[in-house]
């Protein structure tokens, strides 16, 4: 994985582990569940990652082709 992807990945599990912690009050309880949520949160990240990311390919595609809007 590229340097700054570790970066972003790293800042983000801070980010989502400051966000359990501060609002999930029965957290030791829910321990086992967490792995889960967190798959669940990361998968959605991917998919809206990857459609803006796809989507800034394809205007650059079109921009370079001079395919009209």
């Amino acid at each position: 994985m590229k340097t700054i992807y570790q970066d972003i990945a790293t800042k983000l599990s801070e980010q989502l582990a400051e966000v359990f912690c501060a609002h999930e009050d029965e957290i030791a309880t829910r321990a086992r569940l967490i792995d889960a949520e967190i798959a669940e949160i990361t998968r959605q990240i991917g998919l809206e990652a990857t459609q803006k990311i796809l989507t800034h390919a394809l205007e650059q595609e079109v921009k370079k082709n001079g395919i009209p809007d």
